[in-house]
C-alpha cells in the first residue's frame, strides 16, 4: 500500500522497524483466516501472498533507486551552482563583511587604530570609508571618555581621601536619618558597619533627643546648627554640626554631620571649672584671713570650703599650742558627735601626729583596718568613717597645727585634689600665724597704747603740780569732756584722742616761764601776750608726736571762740574742732568753779547763767544746749 502510495521509502522503513515484524504476525493471522474462506490450503494462501509481497518489494525498491539517481544529480546541480554563487559572494560580499566583522572584533577588543582596507569602487568601499571615519571618531570619543573617566576617578579619589582624611566624623544622611557615607573616623570611633556591605545604614528617627529634634524643624528650612551631648555607651563627649542637604528643586534631601570628639576639652572645662571654684574659694580664704580678726571665723570659712570642693564628709584643725606643746581641738565641721572635740595629741602621736613631725599629708584609705588613736573615742565609731586625710600646717618652717580630713566612703585622690588640700593647708596655716602675730601685736599695742596713756597722765599730773592751785583740774576737765562727746555720738575711736586732748590740754604751759604761769595777781597786756602763746607751744610739742597728732584739736583750739574772737588762730563757728567746742565750754565751768588766788568760786547757777550768756558767742549754743541738760 505504501509503494501504491508512492511511498517507498516509508515503506522501507516499516519493515526495518518492529512494527513490520508485528504487522506480519497480524498478516500472518490474516493469511490463515485468507486460506479457510478460499479454500486454499496455508502455504498455497502464502506463496501467493509472498509474490505479491516480493513484487511490492521490488517496485518499491525500483522507485526508491530512481528517486536516489534523481536527487544525487540534483545535489551536484545544486552543488555546482552554490559554488558558483559562494564564489561570488565571497568575492563580493563575504569578504567585505568578514573584514567588518574583524575589525569590530578588534575595535571591541580595544583596538581602536583597527581600520577596513577596501579598492572595490563600489558602494562597499563607501561603506568601509564610512566605518573608517566612524571608527576614528569612536576613538576620539573614547579617548576623551576616558580622559574624562580618569579625571572623574581621581577627583573621586582625592574626594575620597580628603574624606577619610578629616580627622572628625564626617557623616552623610538622608532625610531619614539613614546613612548613606561615613569616613573612616566616624566608622572607627562609632563602631560603623561596613557601608561597602550594607550601602546604607538605618539609623533612629530621632537620634540624638527631643532638643535634636527641635533642632531638626530649623534645619529643614536651611539654617545650620551646632550643638553639644553626651554617649553614655561611649562615655564620650560630642560637637555636632548639621548642615541641611536640598536638592536643585530646593528640596531638603538630608544632612551632613561633622562630628567631633570634644571629650578631651569637655574634662579641661571640667577641670577648668573646679579650679575656677577652687580658686575662688581659696579667694574667699584669704579674704578672711585678711579682713577678720576672729581666728574661729577665719577657720569656719576654711573648713566650709575645704568640705565643699574636695567633696569630703567632715573635717576637723587641731592647732599646736606652743607652750604645752600639744595639738589641740579648735573648729571642726560635718561630725555627728563631739568625737573630737576633747583631742589632744602628742607631737608623733596619732596619724595628726605623725603629720605634724613628718610634715608630710598622711592618708589612711580604710580606717576599719588602721583605726589608730581613733578607737579611744567612743563616739567616734558612731561617725562611720573610712576614708582620712591629715596635712600639717606649716608656717615660716613652724607647725602650727594639723588639718584632719574625714570622709563616709572610699576616695581616691588625684594630684589635683592633693594639691589643692596642701594649698588649703598653707592658707590655714598663714590665717593661725596671721592670728597669733595679730594677738601679739594686739596684746604689744595694748601695752604700748597704756604706756603712752600713763605717760600723758604723768604728764597731766605734773603739770598739775606745778600750778598748785589747778590740781586735779585736768582730771575733771577730761572726765567731763567724755560724758559730753557721749552724749553727742561721738565714734569712740574718736573719744579715744579726745580724751588725750583734754589731758594734754595745758601742755604748753611748759613753755611759759613760772613768774607769769604761777603769777598772784592780774597778768599785764605784754605777760598776756606770752600766756596765749601757750596753744602754741603744745601744738609745737605734740606735733612731732605722730601718735598724739589726733589729740592736737584741744590743746591748740580750746581758746578758739565761736565768734572768732578768741586765739591763737581766731576760727570761728564750725571751723573750730568739736572736740575743742566742747572742751572750752567744760574748761571754764571748771575753772568758775574753782577758788583761786584773786577769787573764789563760783556757786553751780551763777555759772550756768554765765555760760548761757556766752552762748552763741563764746560758745557753740549746741554744745551749750547738751552741757545744760546734764547734771554736774
Amino acid at each position: 500500500e505504501l509503494v501504491n502510495k508512492g511511498m517507498p521509502e516509508e515503506a522501507v522503513r516499516v519493515l526495518e522497524s518492529d512494527t513490520y515484524w508485528n504487522q506480519k504476525f497480524i498478516y500472518e493471522q490474516g493469511l490463515r483466516k485468507y486460506s479457510k474462506r478460499k479454500g486454499l490450503k496455508y502455504k498455497e494462501a502464502f506463496a501467493v501472498s509472498t509474490e505479491i509481497a516480493e513484487a511490492a518489494t521490488k517496485k518499491a525498491h525500483d522507485l526508491i533507486e530512481n528517486s536516489i539517481r534523481v536527487t544525487i544529480i540534483f545535489v551536484i546541480g545544486s552543488s555546482i551552482l552554490a559554488m558558483g554563487i559562494g564564489i561570488l559572494i565571497a568575492r563580493f560580499i563575504s569578504r567585505p563583511l568578514n573584514l567588518f566583522r574583524k575589525a569590530t572584533e578588534k575595535i571591541e577588543a580595544g583596538d581602536l587604530d583597527c581600520r577596513v582596507e577596501l579598492k572595490t569602487g563600489d558602494e562597499v568601499e563607501a561603506l568601509a570609508k564610512s566605518f573608517n571615519k566612524m571608527a576614528e571618531g569612536l576613538k576620539k570619543d573614547v579617548i576623551e571618555r576616558n580622559k574624562t573617566e580618569e579625571l572623574l576617578l581621581k577627583s573621586k579619589q582625592d574626594w575620597e581621601d580628603s574624606f577619610n582624611t578629616i580627622t572628625d566624623m564626617a557623616i552623610i544622611q538622608d532625610k531619614y536619618f539613614n546613612i548613606m557615607r561615613a569616613n573612616k573616623a566616624a566608622q572607627q570611633i562609632l563602631g560603623l558597619p561596613s557601608l561597602e556591605i550594607n550601602k546604607v545604614i538605618k539609623c533612629h528617627d530621632n537620634p540624638h533627643g527631643k532638643d535634636y529634634q527641635r533642632k531638626y524643624e530649623t534645619l529643614k528650612k536651611g539654617v545650620p546648627a551646632i550643638f553639644e551631648f553626651f554617649e553614655p555607651n561611649l562615655n564620650m563627649y560630642f560637637e555636632i554640626r548639621a548642615i541641611p542637604r536640598f536638592d536643585s528643586n530646593n528640596q531638603f534631601i538630608g544632612l551632613i554631620h561633622i562630628i567631633r570628639d570634644i571629650t578631651e576639652r569637655k574634662h579641661y572645662e571640667e577641670l577648668t571649672q573646679l579650679q575656677l571654684k577652687r580658686l575662688n574659694a581659696l579667694h574667699s580664704v584669704e579674704k578672711a584671713i585678711t579682713t577678720s580678726l576672729d581666728l574661729h571665723v577665719t577657720l569656719d570659712i576654711l573648713l566650709d570650703q575645704v568640705t565643699t570642693q574636695l567633696g569630703i564628709d567632715a573635717a576637723a584643725m587641731l592647732l599646736f599650742n606652743q607652750r604645752t606643746q600639744m595639738l589641740e581641738y579648735i573648729v571642726s565641721k560635718g561630725f555627728r558627735s563631739s568625737a573630737l572635740r576633747y583631742t589632744q595629741l602628742r607631737l608623733g602621736e596619732g596619724n595628726a601626729g605623725l603629720a605634724a613631725v613628718e610634715r608630710r599629708i598622711v592618708t589612711i584609705p580604710s580606717l576599719t583596718q588602721e583605726p589608730d588613736g581613733f578607737v579611744r573615742s567612743k563616739l567616734f565609731n558612731n561617725e562611720d568613717f573610712i576614708t582620712y586625710f591629715a596635712a600639717p600646717l606649716i608656717a615660716k618652717g613652724q607647725i602650727k597645727g594639723v588639718l584632719e580630713l574625714f570622709h563616709r566612703a572610699p576616695l581616691e585622690a588625684n594630684p589635683e585634689w592633693l594639691e589643692f588640700l596642701e594649698t588649703v593647708a598653707d592658707q590655714a596655716a598663714v590665717a593661725i600665724d596671721n592670728a597669733t602675730l595679730f594677738e601679739g601685736l594686739q596684746r604689744s599695742n595694748i601695752d604700748l597704747t597704756l604706756a603712752y596713756d600713763t605717760t600723758i597722765e604723768g604728764w597731766s599730773r605734773a603739770m598739775d603740780l606745778r600750778d598748785k592751785e589747778t590740781e586735779g583740774h585736768t582730771r575733771r576737765v577730761t572726765e567731763m569732756t567724755l560724758r559730753i562727746a557721749h552724749e553727742l555720738g561721738i565714734k569712740e575711736e574718736e573719744i579715744v584722742h579726745i580724751r588725750r586732748g583734754a589731758l594734754l590740754h595745758d601742755m604748753g604751759k611748759m613753755g611759759i616761764p613760772d613768774s607769769i604761769l604761777l603769777k598772784p595777781g592780774p597778768l599785764t597786756d605784754e605777760e598776756w601776750i606770752i600766756m596765749k602763746r601757750h596753744p602754741v607751744y603744745a601744738y609745737e610739742m605734740l606735733h612731732q608726736i605722730e601718735y598724739l597728732r589726733p589729740a592736737l584739736d584741744i590743746p591748740y583750739c580750746h581758746h578758739e571762740k565761736w565768734d572768732g574772737a578768741g586765739y591763737p588762730r581766731g576760727l570761728k563757728a564750725e571751723e573750730i574742732p568739736l572736740a575743742a567746742r566742747i572742751f572750752a565750754v567744760v574748761d571754764v565751768w571748771d575753772a568758775l568753779r574753782s577758788d583761786r588766788p584773786y577769787r573764789p568760786a563760783w556757786p553751780k547757777e551763777k555759772v550756768r547763767e554765765h555760760i548761757c550768756s556766752l552762748s552763741g558767742t563764746h560758745f557753740d549754743s549746741n554744745v551749750v544746749e547738751v552741757f545744760l541738760k546734764m547734771e554736774w
